[in-house]
């Protein structure tokens, strides 16, 4: 009678015990959570669509929509980091961003049109 009494703890306490390893693991070997610089360029419409994503001087993607959404995020360190687009449409004014205990920047491109400015008839900045 005192196993069968004991019987449903021990089960509820194994249980307890094999997830909180599970998640000790799943934490620790997957890394802590990284730091992301996410730019929604909707504003823009299809202008700087397949524009090159240029982060502290490198390229490192370029916006294309993930599904419907025109939302892409690329993984950075921690620390001040410059973002840059290369497009052909427009003019593009480069955006200083720091991460650090906020893991994830959002930049929404926005775009103003821009008369006199030879063929470059637009502007595209950040908002945050």
């Amino acid at each position: 009678m005192a196993i069968d009494f004991l019987r449903g703890p021990r089960w509820y306490a194994s249980l307890a015990v094999a997830g909180a390893i599970l998640f000790g693991l799943w934490y620790f070997m997957g890394g802590a959570p990284g730091y992301v610089i996410q730019i929604d360029y909707q504003w823009t419409g299809d202008l700087v669509a397949g524009a090159e994503v240029v982060i502290d001087g490198q390229v490192v993607g370029k916006l294309e929509p993930v599904g419907n959404r025109p939302v892409i995020g690329f993984e950075v360190e921690a620390g001040t980091h410059v973002v840059d687009l290369r497009t052909d449409g427009c003019v593009v004014r480069p955006e200083t961003v720091t991460l650090g205990p906020p893991r994830l920047k959002i930049l929404m491109a926005d775009m103003e049109d821009r008369e006199g400015m030879g063929r470059w008839g637009c502007l595209v900045f950040f908002r945050d």
